[in-house]
């Protein structure tokens, strides 16, 4: 956790010189860790919620 943090830190400083094809990795990335979360929130069913 501590490299990611270091990471963005270090993007968020270099934002102006940031490349189009690291922006596009990152928000890809973050996109994936959403979609993990939400199949994990969901007890690791694809179709919804059991209740």
């Amino acid at each position: 956790m501590r490299v990611i943090q270091e990471l963005t830190k270090q993007m968020w400083k270099n934002r102006f010189e940031l490349k189009v094809e690291e922006a596009g990795i990152a928000t890809f990335f973050v996109y994936g860790l959403f979609c993990v979360g939400e199949i994990v929130g969901r007890g690791f069913t694809f179709t919804g919620y059991n209740i």
